[in-house]
């Protein structure tokens, strides 16, 4: 894939806001004026939720379960990357190592407000994994889905198909902030269709 796991403090300016982070990467196509507003500073950036706080209470159960469903121990992740080549950067929940690939794999986790698994993988959370795989240099990330009733996990398989289509996007977002451009309301809002999701 190219690309190796490196510390954000190889950029001069290492904010978060000078990169696109993966778990920002769909509300910057999605959302994209409300998160120029933030990447630029004119909005306060977003600080969490009860939802949010619900999360972040229950990860390191979410991380036990996938200790459980994968039966091997994780190790805690939530160490900020940014790619070695590209202004994309990600943090990863945990990691887990395949033996077969001698490489960690990262892992996303949530734990939904409403107590209820996903019946499919909500598209901002495939961009989630699909940048993490792209930063970190993975072919495959895990996604699990912990609820206090039950646990639900996949293996997300990394689509450089979708890279390509994405980074124009990324660097064109970027530039509107760099040059405190305002972008336009897209008149027809991109969407990315996965051979297989």
């Amino acid at each position: 894939l190219g690309s190796t796991l490196m510390s954000s403090n190889h950029l001069k300016d290492n904010r978060r806001h000078n990169v696109v982070t993966a778990s920002q990467g769909y509300d910057i196509i999605d959302k994209q004026v409300p998160k120029w507003e933030e990447y630029t500073l004119l909005k306060p950036p977003f600080q969490g939720n009860e939802m949010t706080a619900y999360g972040n209470e229950f990860e390191s159960t979410a991380l036990s379960a996938m200790e459980v469903y994968l039966d091997e121990i994780c190790k805690e992740g939530n160490e900020f990357h940014v790619h070695p080549s590209e202004p994309i950067g990600a943090s990863v929940d945990g990691w887990i190592y395949d033996p077969e690939i001698d490489m960690d794999i990262g892992i996303e986790l949530k734990c939904p407000y409403t107590q209820k698994i996903y019946p499919k993988i909500p598209d901002r959370y495939w961009y989630q994994v699909q940048l993490q795989c792209f930063t970190h240099g993975t072919p495959y990330g895990w996604f699990g889905v912990w609820t206090p009733e039950e646990f639900h996990a996949e293996k997300i398989v990394y689509d450089q198909e979708f890279i390509d289509w994405y980074l124009p996007y990324a660097h064109q977002f970027l530039e509107y902030v760099e040059t405190n451009t305002k972008p336009s309301r897209w008149k027809k809002k991109p969407v990315y269709q996965p051979k297989e999701k």
